[in-house]
Protein backbone atom coordinates (compact mmCIF):
# COMPACT_ATOMS: atom_id res chain seq x y z
CA UNK A 1 0.00 0.00 0.00
CA UNK A 2 1.47 3.35 -0.78
CA UNK A 3 4.85 0.82 -1.02
CA UNK A 4 6.83 3.02 -3.81
CA UNK A 5 6.66 6.29 -2.56
CA UNK A 6 7.22 5.15 1.83
CA UNK A 7 10.04 3.31 0.64
CA UNK A 8 11.47 6.75 -0.98
CA UNK A 9 10.35 8.96 1.76
CA UNK A 10 11.97 5.99 4.51
CA UNK A 11 15.22 6.43 3.00
CA UNK A 12 15.34 10.05 3.73
CA UNK A 13 13.43 10.08 7.15
CA UNK A 14 13.09 7.74 8.50
CA UNK A 15 10.39 4.86 8.78
CA UNK A 16 8.33 6.54 11.24
CA UNK A 17 7.96 9.97 10.14
CA UNK A 18 8.00 8.37 5.99
CA UNK A 19 4.41 6.75 7.58
CA UNK A 20 2.98 9.96 9.21
CA UNK A 21 4.18 11.77 5.65
CA UNK A 22 2.77 9.36 3.92
CA UNK A 23 -0.45 9.34 5.00
CA UNK A 24 -1.01 12.62 4.99
CA UNK A 25 0.20 12.97 1.83
CA UNK A 26 -1.86 9.56 0.32
CA UNK A 27 -4.97 12.25 1.59
CA UNK A 28 -4.05 15.04 -0.08
CA UNK A 29 -3.22 13.28 -3.43
CA UNK A 30 -6.93 11.45 -2.71
CA UNK A 31 -8.60 15.16 -2.27
CA UNK A 32 -6.85 15.87 -5.34
CA UNK A 33 -8.41 13.21 -7.56
CA UNK A 34 -11.56 13.46 -5.72
CA UNK A 35 -11.54 17.05 -7.60
CA UNK A 36 -10.02 15.86 -10.90
CA UNK A 37 -13.14 13.52 -10.70
CA UNK A 38 -15.54 16.61 -9.71
CA UNK A 39 -14.21 18.92 -12.74
CA UNK A 40 -13.88 16.53 -15.02
CA UNK A 41 -17.94 16.21 -14.85
CA UNK A 42 -18.44 19.49 -13.84
CA UNK A 43 -17.12 20.60 -17.05
CA UNK A 44 -18.57 17.87 -19.32
CA UNK A 45 -21.93 18.47 -18.10
CA UNK A 46 -22.15 22.73 -17.45
CA UNK A 47 -22.98 22.08 -21.55
CA UNK A 48 -26.23 20.91 -20.52
CA UNK A 49 -26.71 23.91 -18.27
CA UNK A 50 -26.16 26.46 -21.05
CA UNK A 51 -26.93 24.63 -24.07
CA UNK A 52 -30.23 26.66 -24.69
CA UNK A 53 -28.49 30.21 -24.06
CA UNK A 54 -25.99 29.08 -26.69
CA UNK A 55 -28.75 27.95 -29.26
CA UNK A 56 -30.17 31.14 -28.91
CA UNK A 57 -26.61 33.05 -29.54
CA UNK A 58 -25.84 31.28 -32.84
CA UNK A 59 -29.36 30.15 -33.76
CA UNK A 60 -28.70 26.62 -34.64
CA UNK A 61 -30.99 23.52 -34.68
CA UNK A 62 -31.49 21.62 -32.33
CA UNK A 63 -29.11 18.75 -34.23
CA UNK A 64 -26.50 21.00 -34.10
CA UNK A 65 -26.68 21.39 -30.89
CA UNK A 66 -26.90 17.47 -30.18
CA UNK A 67 -23.92 17.59 -32.25
CA UNK A 68 -21.72 19.90 -30.06
CA UNK A 69 -22.81 18.12 -27.17
CA UNK A 70 -22.65 14.38 -28.53
CA UNK A 71 -20.18 13.40 -31.37
CA UNK A 72 -17.91 16.55 -30.84
CA UNK A 73 -16.41 15.63 -27.18
CA UNK A 74 -17.60 11.89 -27.80
CA UNK A 75 -15.23 10.75 -30.47
CA UNK A 76 -11.85 11.55 -29.46
CA UNK A 77 -12.84 11.11 -25.85
CA UNK A 78 -13.95 7.67 -26.22
CA UNK A 79 -11.01 6.71 -28.51
CA UNK A 80 -8.29 8.12 -27.13
CA UNK A 81 -9.15 6.42 -23.98
CA UNK A 82 -7.82 3.20 -25.10
CA UNK A 83 -4.41 3.99 -25.74
CA UNK A 84 -4.37 6.37 -22.48
CA UNK A 85 -5.25 3.46 -20.85
CA UNK A 86 -3.33 0.97 -21.89
CA UNK A 87 -0.62 3.80 -20.72
CA UNK A 88 -1.45 4.59 -17.65
CA UNK A 89 -0.66 0.45 -16.87
CA UNK A 90 3.08 1.43 -17.82
CA UNK A 91 4.12 4.82 -17.93
CA UNK A 92 3.45 8.00 -14.89
CA UNK A 93 0.18 7.80 -14.09
CA UNK A 94 0.14 11.41 -12.27
CA UNK A 95 2.11 13.31 -15.48
CA UNK A 96 -1.08 11.90 -17.02
CA UNK A 97 -3.97 13.11 -15.06
CA UNK A 98 -2.59 16.71 -14.53
CA UNK A 99 -1.68 16.70 -18.59
CA UNK A 100 -5.42 15.96 -18.85
CA UNK A 101 -6.93 18.08 -16.67
CA UNK A 102 -4.95 21.04 -17.74
CA UNK A 103 -5.63 20.37 -21.39
CA UNK A 104 -9.52 20.15 -20.96
CA UNK A 105 -10.08 22.63 -18.34
CA UNK A 106 -8.38 25.38 -20.80
CA UNK A 107 -10.32 24.34 -23.44
CA UNK A 108 -13.26 24.76 -21.65
CA UNK A 109 -12.40 28.36 -21.07
CA UNK A 110 -11.40 28.54 -24.67
CA UNK A 111 -15.62 27.31 -25.07
CA UNK A 112 -15.99 30.39 -23.57
CA UNK A 113 -13.94 32.86 -25.94
CA UNK A 114 -15.49 31.42 -29.06
CA UNK A 115 -16.48 33.94 -31.67
CA UNK A 116 -18.24 31.91 -33.47
CA UNK A 117 -19.54 28.04 -33.52
CA UNK A 118 -17.07 26.66 -35.25
CA UNK A 119 -14.45 28.03 -33.40
CA UNK A 120 -16.69 26.65 -30.04
CA UNK A 121 -17.30 23.21 -31.92
CA UNK A 122 -12.88 22.88 -31.69
CA UNK A 123 -12.77 23.40 -28.25
CA UNK A 124 -15.10 21.24 -27.25
CA UNK A 125 -13.42 18.44 -29.50
CA UNK A 126 -10.50 20.20 -27.36
CA UNK A 127 -12.16 19.30 -24.18
CA UNK A 128 -12.99 15.28 -24.88
CA UNK A 129 -9.31 15.18 -25.85
CA UNK A 130 -8.32 16.11 -22.35
CA UNK A 131 -11.02 14.20 -20.64
CA UNK A 132 -9.69 10.85 -21.55
CA UNK A 133 -6.97 11.06 -19.79
CA UNK A 134 -8.74 11.32 -16.85
CA UNK A 135 -10.31 8.49 -15.32
CA UNK A 136 -7.96 5.39 -16.09
CA UNK A 137 -4.90 6.70 -14.46
CA UNK A 138 -7.11 8.05 -11.43
CA UNK A 139 -8.32 4.92 -10.51
CA UNK A 140 -5.10 2.88 -11.09
CA UNK A 141 -3.37 5.60 -8.67
CA UNK A 142 -6.46 4.92 -6.27
CA UNK A 143 -6.06 0.96 -6.34
CA UNK A 144 -1.86 1.57 -5.48
CA UNK A 145 -2.35 4.10 -2.51
CA UNK A 146 -4.92 1.71 -0.72
CA UNK A 147 -4.84 -1.98 -0.22
CA UNK A 148 -7.85 -4.23 -0.70
CA UNK A 149 -9.33 -3.61 2.94
CA UNK A 150 -9.06 0.11 2.34
CA UNK A 151 -10.11 0.53 -1.91
CA UNK A 152 -13.59 -0.06 -1.79
CA UNK A 153 -14.31 2.96 0.52
CA UNK A 154 -11.54 5.30 -1.65
CA UNK A 155 -13.52 4.16 -4.96
CA UNK A 156 -16.46 4.75 -3.09
CA UNK A 157 -15.23 8.47 -2.58
CA UNK A 158 -13.89 8.71 -6.27
CA UNK A 159 -17.37 7.80 -7.61
CA UNK A 160 -19.24 10.36 -6.08
CA UNK A 161 -17.19 12.94 -7.54
CA UNK A 162 -19.26 12.83 -10.92
CA UNK A 163 -22.55 13.55 -8.20
CA UNK A 164 -20.54 17.02 -6.80
CA UNK A 165 -19.36 17.81 -10.73
CA UNK A 166 -23.18 17.73 -11.70
CA UNK A 167 -23.84 19.50 -8.24
CA UNK A 168 -21.12 22.23 -8.96
CA UNK A 169 -22.40 22.66 -12.92
CA UNK A 170 -26.09 23.21 -11.76
CA UNK A 171 -25.08 25.16 -8.91
CA UNK A 172 -22.13 27.79 -9.67
CA UNK A 173 -22.60 27.32 -13.43
CA UNK A 174 -26.19 27.83 -13.22
CA UNK A 175 -25.83 30.84 -11.39
CA UNK A 176 -22.91 32.17 -13.41
CA UNK A 177 -25.14 31.79 -16.62
CA UNK A 178 -28.06 33.33 -15.26
CA UNK A 179 -26.42 35.94 -14.19
CA UNK A 180 -23.39 37.16 -16.11
CA UNK A 181 -23.77 34.79 -19.26
CA UNK A 182 -22.82 31.62 -20.87
CA UNK A 183 -19.25 32.28 -21.73
CA UNK A 184 -18.32 33.58 -18.18
CA UNK A 185 -19.62 30.17 -16.77
CA UNK A 186 -17.10 28.27 -18.99
CA UNK A 187 -14.20 30.77 -18.64
CA UNK A 188 -14.53 30.77 -14.68
CA UNK A 189 -14.33 27.15 -14.67
CA UNK A 190 -12.12 25.94 -17.21
CA UNK A 191 -9.80 28.57 -15.38
CA UNK A 192 -10.65 26.81 -11.93
CA UNK A 193 -9.60 23.48 -13.51
CA UNK A 194 -6.45 24.56 -14.40
CA UNK A 195 -5.32 26.28 -10.81
CA UNK A 196 -6.53 22.55 -9.76
CA UNK A 197 -3.81 21.12 -12.09
CA UNK A 198 -0.74 23.12 -10.58
CA UNK A 199 -1.77 21.96 -7.08
CA UNK A 200 -2.13 18.48 -8.62
CA UNK A 201 1.73 18.79 -9.90
CA UNK A 202 3.12 18.92 -6.64
CA UNK A 203 0.39 16.84 -4.63
CA UNK A 204 -0.35 13.53 -6.52
CA UNK A 205 2.11 11.09 -5.83
CA UNK A 206 3.81 8.43 -8.69
CA UNK A 207 4.39 5.03 -6.69
CA UNK A 208 6.23 3.85 -9.35
CA UNK A 209 9.02 7.04 -9.58
CA UNK A 210 9.93 7.77 -12.61
CA UNK A 211 9.05 5.27 -15.21
CA UNK A 212 10.41 4.82 -18.27
CA UNK A 213 8.15 5.77 -21.51
CA UNK A 214 7.10 2.23 -22.66
CA UNK A 215 7.72 1.54 -26.77
CA UNK A 216 4.72 2.48 -29.10
CA UNK A 217 4.64 -1.18 -30.49
CA UNK A 218 5.44 -3.19 -27.36
CA UNK A 219 1.79 -0.91 -25.94
CA UNK A 220 -0.31 -1.86 -29.74
CA UNK A 221 0.84 -5.49 -29.72
CA UNK A 222 -0.44 -6.24 -26.01
CA UNK A 223 -3.72 -4.06 -26.76
CA UNK A 224 -5.13 -6.30 -29.49
CA UNK A 225 -3.96 -9.56 -28.01
CA UNK A 226 -5.84 -8.87 -24.98
CA UNK A 227 -8.80 -6.85 -26.15
CA UNK A 228 -9.51 -10.08 -28.53
CA UNK A 229 -9.42 -12.32 -25.16
CA UNK A 230 -11.68 -9.92 -23.33
CA UNK A 231 -14.18 -9.75 -26.26
CA UNK A 232 -15.13 -13.54 -26.50
CA UNK A 233 -16.54 -13.32 -22.50
CA UNK A 234 -20.16 -13.16 -23.28
CA UNK A 235 -21.19 -11.83 -20.03
CA UNK A 236 -19.33 -8.84 -20.83
CA UNK A 237 -20.72 -8.54 -24.05
CA UNK A 238 -24.22 -8.21 -22.39
CA UNK A 239 -23.02 -5.90 -19.30
CA UNK A 240 -21.55 -3.61 -22.25
CA UNK A 241 -24.35 -3.72 -24.36
CA UNK A 242 -26.39 -2.77 -21.04
CA UNK A 243 -24.25 -0.04 -19.64
CA UNK A 244 -24.26 1.67 -23.19
CA UNK A 245 -27.86 1.74 -23.75
CA UNK A 246 -27.85 3.27 -20.19
CA UNK A 247 -25.31 5.35 -21.64
CA UNK A 248 -27.08 6.19 -24.58
CA UNK A 249 -30.41 7.80 -22.62
CA UNK A 250 -28.62 9.15 -19.97
CA UNK A 251 -26.64 11.63 -22.11
CA UNK A 252 -29.29 11.79 -24.60
CA UNK A 253 -32.03 12.75 -21.46
CA UNK A 254 -29.83 14.57 -19.09
CA UNK A 255 -28.27 17.02 -21.51
CA UNK A 256 -31.48 17.93 -22.71
CA UNK A 257 -33.05 18.16 -19.60
CA UNK A 258 -33.00 21.32 -18.68
CA UNK A 259 -33.90 22.83 -22.15
CA UNK A 260 -36.75 20.80 -22.04
CA UNK A 261 -37.94 22.45 -18.80
CA UNK A 262 -37.53 25.74 -20.31
CA UNK A 263 -39.55 25.09 -23.41
CA UNK A 264 -42.28 23.39 -21.50
CA UNK A 265 -43.01 25.19 -18.61
CA UNK A 266 -43.86 28.63 -17.89
CA UNK A 267 -42.01 30.91 -15.03
CA UNK A 268 -39.02 28.74 -14.90
CA UNK A 269 -35.47 30.83 -14.93
CA UNK A 270 -32.42 28.88 -15.89
CA UNK A 271 -30.81 29.39 -12.70
CA UNK A 272 -33.39 27.72 -10.69
CA UNK A 273 -33.55 24.68 -12.95
CA UNK A 274 -31.07 23.88 -13.17
CA UNK A 275 -30.12 24.40 -9.29
CA UNK A 276 -33.21 22.23 -8.02
CA UNK A 277 -32.38 19.39 -10.38
CA UNK A 278 -28.66 19.25 -10.03
CA UNK A 279 -29.70 19.30 -6.14
CA UNK A 280 -32.14 16.81 -6.73
CA UNK A 281 -29.53 14.68 -8.80
CA UNK A 282 -26.79 15.06 -6.19
CA UNK A 283 -28.46 13.43 -3.16
CA UNK A 284 -30.48 10.86 -5.24
CA UNK A 285 -27.05 10.00 -7.03
CA UNK A 286 -25.20 9.57 -3.73
CA UNK A 287 -27.99 7.81 -2.23
CA UNK A 288 -28.43 5.08 -5.01
CA UNK A 289 -24.21 4.48 -4.92
CA UNK A 290 -24.34 4.19 -0.93
CA UNK A 291 -27.34 1.62 -0.97
CA UNK A 292 -26.48 -0.42 -4.43
CA UNK A 293 -23.10 -0.74 -2.83
CA UNK A 294 -24.31 -1.87 0.78
CA UNK A 295 -26.95 -4.23 -1.60
CA UNK A 296 -24.31 -5.30 -4.31
CA UNK A 297 -21.51 -6.04 -1.41
CA UNK A 298 -24.67 -8.87 0.25
CA UNK A 299 -25.46 -9.72 -3.20
CA UNK A 300 -22.01 -10.92 -4.56
CA UNK A 301 -21.80 -12.93 -0.97
CA UNK A 302 -24.52 -14.95 -2.32
CA UNK A 303 -24.26 -15.49 -6.01
CA UNK A 304 -22.65 -12.83 -7.85
CA UNK A 305 -25.49 -13.39 -10.71
CA UNK A 306 -27.55 -11.49 -8.24
CA UNK A 307 -26.02 -8.80 -9.24
CA UNK A 308 -26.91 -9.06 -13.02
CA UNK A 309 -30.74 -9.51 -12.16
CA UNK A 310 -30.32 -6.66 -9.94
CA UNK A 311 -28.99 -4.59 -12.82
CA UNK A 312 -32.18 -5.61 -14.85
CA UNK A 313 -34.58 -4.96 -12.54
CA UNK A 314 -33.63 -1.45 -11.28
CA UNK A 315 -33.70 -0.37 -15.00
CA UNK A 316 -36.81 -2.02 -15.73
CA UNK A 317 -38.18 0.02 -12.76
CA UNK A 318 -36.69 3.54 -13.48
CA UNK A 319 -38.39 3.05 -17.34
CA UNK A 320 -42.34 4.21 -15.46
CA UNK A 321 -40.84 6.83 -13.53
CA UNK A 322 -39.01 8.36 -16.45
CA UNK A 323 -42.48 8.44 -18.60
CA UNK A 324 -44.31 10.12 -16.02
CA UNK A 325 -41.45 12.46 -15.68
CA UNK A 326 -41.24 13.54 -18.96
CA UNK A 327 -45.02 13.42 -19.68
CA UNK A 328 -45.56 15.45 -16.00
CA UNK A 329 -48.13 18.80 -16.76
CA UNK A 330 -46.05 20.82 -14.23
CA UNK A 331 -42.95 21.53 -13.25
CA UNK A 332 -43.75 20.31 -9.96
CA UNK A 333 -44.45 17.20 -10.81
CA UNK A 334 -41.42 16.65 -13.05
CA UNK A 335 -39.31 17.01 -10.13
CA UNK A 336 -41.40 14.91 -7.87
CA UNK A 337 -40.94 11.76 -10.55
CA UNK A 338 -37.31 12.81 -11.06
CA UNK A 339 -35.21 11.33 -7.67
CA UNK A 340 -37.75 8.01 -8.29
CA UNK A 341 -36.60 7.59 -11.43
CA UNK A 342 -32.65 8.88 -11.51
CA UNK A 343 -32.52 6.40 -8.08
CA UNK A 344 -33.41 2.98 -9.49
CA UNK A 345 -31.36 4.40 -12.95
CA UNK A 346 -28.43 5.06 -10.84
CA UNK A 347 -28.44 1.77 -8.85
CA UNK A 348 -27.04 -0.21 -11.41
CA UNK A 349 -23.43 2.31 -11.77
CA UNK A 350 -21.67 0.15 -9.02
CA UNK A 351 -22.81 -3.32 -9.57
CA UNK A 352 -22.06 -3.33 -13.34
CA UNK A 353 -18.62 -2.50 -12.18
CA UNK A 354 -18.14 -5.36 -10.23
CA UNK A 355 -19.68 -7.41 -12.49
CA UNK A 356 -17.29 -6.44 -15.74
CA UNK A 357 -14.22 -6.71 -12.94
CA UNK A 358 -15.22 -10.12 -12.86
CA UNK A 359 -14.96 -11.82 -15.77
CA UNK A 360 -11.73 -9.79 -16.30
CA UNK A 361 -8.06 -10.39 -14.96
CA UNK A 362 -6.00 -8.42 -13.05
CA UNK A 363 -3.89 -7.60 -15.84
CA UNK A 364 -7.28 -6.88 -18.24
CA UNK A 365 -9.01 -4.77 -15.91
CA UNK A 366 -7.51 -1.05 -16.97
CA UNK A 367 -8.34 -2.10 -20.71
CA UNK A 368 -11.24 -3.82 -20.19
CA UNK A 369 -12.77 -1.10 -18.49
CA UNK A 370 -11.29 1.53 -21.25
CA UNK A 371 -13.31 -1.21 -23.85
CA UNK A 372 -16.48 -0.83 -21.69
CA UNK A 373 -15.70 3.38 -21.83
CA UNK A 374 -15.36 3.53 -25.51
CA UNK A 375 -18.10 1.92 -26.74
CA UNK A 376 -20.75 3.36 -23.94
CA UNK A 377 -18.99 7.03 -24.88
CA UNK A 378 -19.10 6.32 -28.72
CA UNK A 379 -22.87 5.20 -28.82
CA UNK A 380 -24.14 6.55 -25.84
CA UNK A 381 -22.39 10.08 -25.25
CA UNK A 382 -21.20 10.25 -28.71
CA UNK A 383 -25.03 9.18 -30.11
CA UNK A 384 -27.40 10.05 -27.84
CA UNK A 385 -27.65 13.74 -26.89
CA UNK A 386 -27.17 14.09 -31.40
CA UNK A 387 -30.30 11.54 -31.75
CA UNK A 388 -32.15 13.61 -29.26
CA UNK A 389 -31.61 16.75 -31.28
CA UNK A 390 -32.07 15.06 -34.82
CA UNK A 391 -35.40 13.32 -33.78
CA UNK A 392 -36.69 16.77 -31.86
CA UNK A 393 -36.31 18.34 -35.08
CA UNK A 394 -37.95 15.15 -37.05
CA UNK A 395 -40.95 15.43 -34.93
CA UNK A 396 -41.14 19.72 -34.97
CA UNK A 397 -43.65 18.82 -37.97
CA UNK A 398 -46.04 16.90 -35.86
CA UNK A 399 -45.40 17.89 -32.32
CA UNK A 400 -44.76 21.67 -32.57
CA UNK A 401 -43.22 22.77 -29.84
CA UNK A 402 -43.54 19.81 -27.67
CA UNK A 403 -41.35 17.65 -30.40
CA UNK A 404 -38.03 17.51 -28.17
CA UNK A 405 -40.89 15.98 -25.31
CA UNK A 406 -41.81 13.71 -27.96
CA UNK A 407 -38.26 12.25 -28.89
CA UNK A 408 -37.16 11.91 -24.85
CA UNK A 409 -40.48 9.55 -24.72
CA UNK A 410 -39.53 7.57 -27.51
CA UNK A 411 -35.84 7.02 -26.65
CA UNK A 412 -37.09 6.12 -22.82
CA UNK A 413 -37.69 2.43 -24.96
CA UNK A 414 -34.25 1.96 -24.37
CA UNK A 415 -34.77 1.34 -21.19
CA UNK A 416 -36.13 -2.46 -21.02
CA UNK A 417 -33.70 -3.48 -23.85
CA UNK A 418 -31.25 -2.02 -21.36
CA UNK A 419 -32.49 -4.22 -18.58
CA UNK A 420 -32.55 -7.56 -20.45
CA UNK A 421 -28.91 -7.69 -21.42
CA UNK A 422 -28.23 -7.08 -17.78
CA UNK A 423 -30.18 -9.84 -16.62
CA UNK A 424 -29.18 -11.96 -19.59
CA UNK A 425 -25.52 -11.28 -18.43
CA UNK A 426 -26.23 -13.57 -15.38
CA UNK A 427 -26.31 -16.43 -17.55
CA UNK A 428 -22.51 -16.63 -18.25
CA UNK A 429 -20.83 -14.24 -15.59
CA UNK A 430 -19.80 -17.52 -13.48
CA UNK A 431 -18.12 -19.05 -16.64
CA UNK A 432 -16.61 -15.94 -17.43
CA UNK A 433 -15.49 -15.39 -14.87
CA UNK A 434 -12.98 -18.65 -13.71
CA UNK A 435 -11.84 -18.55 -17.32
CA UNK A 436 -10.51 -14.87 -16.95
CA UNK A 437 -9.12 -16.28 -13.18
CA UNK A 438 -7.52 -19.53 -15.81
CA UNK A 439 -10.11 -21.97 -13.83
CA UNK A 440 -12.64 -24.53 -15.33
CA UNK A 441 -16.12 -23.85 -13.98
CA UNK A 442 -17.99 -26.66 -12.56
CA UNK A 443 -21.20 -25.66 -14.42
CA UNK A 444 -21.73 -24.99 -17.80
CA UNK A 445 -23.52 -21.61 -17.38
CA UNK A 446 -24.15 -21.38 -21.31
CA UNK A 447 -26.30 -24.21 -21.34
CA UNK A 448 -28.12 -23.17 -18.24
CA UNK A 449 -31.25 -21.48 -18.61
Amino acid sequence: MYQGAMNNLQAVVGQEQAETIGRTARRLAMAVIFMTAMLNYADRWLFSVVLEPIKQEFGASDTVMGLLTGPAFAILYATLGLPLARLADRWNRRTIVVVALATWSAMTALCGMAANFVQLFLARVGVGVGEAGATPPSQSLIADYYDETERTGALAIFGLGPVAGGLLAGMVGGYLAEANGWRTALIVFGLSGIGVAFIARFLLVEPRGKPAFPPLSELANQFAGTAMGIWKRRAFVHVVAGSTLASFLMYGVFVWAIAFVLRTYEGVSLASVSQQISIIQAITGALAVLVSGYVGNRLVRRDIRYLSRFCGLSVLISFPFYVLHYLAPTFEFFLAMLPLALFFFAMTTSPALTLTHAVLADNERALGIAIVLFIANILGMGLGPLATGMASDLLAGYFGDRSLQAALVVFLLVLPWSAWHFWRSGKYVLADSAEASGKVSDKDERSEE
